[in-house]
């Protein structure tokens, strides 16, 4: 049920959930919480080349003034993404420096607000490695505080007088951002005295400072620590709140993910083997005509019977593909290996490829004369190998040179693809290889792709017992690097891909 917050929690605004967006999964996401009843939902400001937002999608109170923040992506500005990435980092509550609220957008009041974030991971525990965790971070619980707020409820518990004392609250480390200021303007007349008193709160060192009356002073003095006290203990309260809603907030994300993801696995299995049937259909209508069978052609036929064969292709490829991920995900892709020399097998790929560098002008080049054994299933290293050869090809700029190297070390042989392209941030290389996702660059419009080729060439690699790695630099190129054992074991094994880690796994041996 919805949490009465004002009540339960007096000294927050708000506590809500912040969900990590990946930018291509944005429209979608905007139309699902469209279609829940918020019609005019939209998650703001967008800002172009942003890899992922980060939305409000549930506050509570959802009163008029939350209503405004509802669907604003909190990575925008400044303080709030410095606060989210020290949490996701570390793994601990953050607070942000003081900042304007989106609730108070439309206020005059120069006051500010802070906001302490919780992380959430996907896999319901706090990841060891800083990168896993930036990796699997899929959201945050957060509690909005107006500091202003809180010193008003204290400062009633004090005498009538304190309405002529100057109060000023303050971070420290900014003190031109004011949380609260109380002007005791009635007080102008007699002489004051300054008192102040530091505290930390949440990492962060807070200032009040006191001017009153002299004859005040010393009797404002004393409940100041208990000012100070109290605002300490709301804050803390508020962090213990969204660290307890966390966990609430975990379980109906794991539970939506799962059953997205079931949806798609279903989905998956059902369009690769319908598809497969009618489009190997049209490949050999297509391929008649072509050839003639039918009749002549004039030039122009020609050349449009030939574009559709290879959009044909290029369609056939991808449900391959799917079809592929279908088996592993239902535990029927069997590995056969055997004892293979890759050195010409190499060879033969990256000549199959020579008319397609040739299109874009782009040299390949492959000069490897030693052999190299390896003990691997020849179908699914094939399939690895010319994923990466074509996208080394599709992601390279004309005059460019696509290069590829084989060598070995102690336990394994290696193959590698360099091009000259447009590179990979570091932050998007764990992207590189997840399951739908196509990294946006200046050729990804113009080039066709499922998002899952790499996806399916590191899994097939694993059930090989080997890897991918990638190295890059953004507009200067990458090198995609297989490695593959030199001996394994001979034995077909049958590999699936882990539900909940979306990894492929050696299940069984057949024997």
């Amino acid at each position: 049920g919805s949490m009465k917050v004002d009540k339960e929690y007096p000294s927050a605004v708000g506590v809500g959930y912040v969900k990590v967006i990946p930018s291509g999964d944005l429209a979608s996401f905007e139309e699902q919480v469209r279609g829940e009843g918020f019609l005019d939902f939209s998650v703001y400001p967008k800002e172009p080349g942003r890899d992922v937002y980060t939305a409000i999608t549930y506050l509570e109170p959802f009163n008029a003034a939350n209503q405004k923040a509802f669907g604003y992506d909190m990575f925008s500005e400044e303080f709030r993404r410095e606060a989210m990435e020290k949490a996701r980092d570390s793994g601990e509550a953050a607070m942000t420096r003081p900042v304007k609220l989106i609730q108070d957008k439309d206020v005059a009041s120069s006051e500010l607000g802070t906001l302490i974030y919780y992380p959430i991971y996907a896999s319901g525990d706090l990841p060891t490695e800083v990168d896993e965790r930036r990796e699997t971070l899929i959201g945050y619980t957060y509690v909005i505080l107006r500091p202003a707020d809180i010193m008003t409820r204290y400062l009633k518990r004090l005498s009538p007088e304190a309405s002529l004392t100057d109060i000023t609250v303050f971070d420290i480390a900014n003190p031109d951002r004011v949380l609260y200021t109380h002007d005791g303007s009635n007080a102008e007349d007699q002489i004051k005295e300054v008192g102040q008193k530091s505290f930390l709160v949440a990492g962060h060192e807070w200032l009040i400072s006191i001017s009153a009356a002299q004859s005040f002073t010393r009797r404002v003095l004393a409940p100041l620590a208990t000012i100070a006290i109290g605002g300490i203990a709301s804050l803390l309260l508020a962090v213990a709140v969204v660290v307890g809603i966390s966990g609430r907030f975990r379980k109906v994300e794991l539970s939506y993910r799962k059953e997205v993801q079931r949806t798609k696995d279903e989905l998956l299995a059902l369009s690769s083997h319908q598809l497969r049937t009618p489009a190997s259909g049209v490949k050999q209508y297509i391929g008649m005509l072509a050839e003639g069978l039918v009749g002549p052609l004039t030039p122009l036929q020609e050349e449009i019977a030939q574009k559709a064969y290879e959009a044909n292709e290029r369609q056939l490829h991808i449900i391959n593909e799917l079809l592929y991920v279908s088996k592993a995900d239902a535990g029927q892709l069997l590995i056969e290996p055997t004892e293979m020399n890759l050195t010409p097998f190499v060879a033969r790929i990256v000549e199959d490829f020579a008319d397609q560098a040739a299109k874009k002008e782009i040299r390949i080049e492959f000069s490897e004369k030693n052999d190299h054994t390896v003990v691997a299933d020849d179908r699914y290293v094939g399939m690895i190998i010319e994923n990466l050869v074509s996208n080394a090809i599709k992601y390279s700029y004309a005059k460019a040179t696509v290069t590829v190297t084989m060598g070995e070390t102690s336990s394994m042989c290696f193959v590698a693809v360099r091009d000259e392209g447009v590179g990979i941030a570091k932050k998007d290389f764990s992207r590189v290889f997840t399951k739908f996702d196509r990294i946006e660059n200046p050729l990804s419009h113009s080039e066709t792709g499922s998002g899952l080729g790499l996806f399916l060439a590191q899994q097939l690699a694993k059930g090989h017992g080997g890897e991918i790695k990638l190295t890059s630099v953004p507009k200067k190129g990458s090198t995609f690097t297989l490695y593959l054992p030199k001996q394994s074991s001979m034995t077909p094994v049958a590999v699936r891909i882990d539900g909940k880690e979306n990894k492929f796994k050696r299940d069984m041996q057949i024997k």
